[in-house]
């Protein structure tokens, strides 16, 4: 009923947490990776598994979080942010 995937995420994301994008057997989720859970490398998903069937419940969409290689930039959003905050000390 589970369903199991790994996803390439930015080193920031495994740091601190955020939003990622990841390619489902139902399509493109977005999911919020909190602290905890980048921290673990494993997030999970209630209900985006498999349908349920019979007796069986939903299942749960697992992913395991893995870091894509050095020197890869973090996402456009993180990078303005690091602009801001850059300029705003000035």
């Amino acid at each position: 009923d589970d369903i199991w995937i790994t996803a390439m995420v930015a080193p920031g994301v495994l740091r601190k947490g955020g939003r990622i994008r990841v390619e489902t057997p139902l399509g493109t989720r977005s999911v919020w990776i909190d602290a905890k859970a980048a921290e673990r490398g494993l997030a999970s998903v209630d209900g985006e598994g498999l349908p349920a069937r019979g007796k069986r419940p939903k299942g749960r969409l697992y992913i395991r979080l893995a870091a894509v290689g050095p020197g890869v930039a973090d996402s456009a959003a993180l990078a303005l942010l690091r602009r801001f905050a850059a300029a705003w000390a000035a």
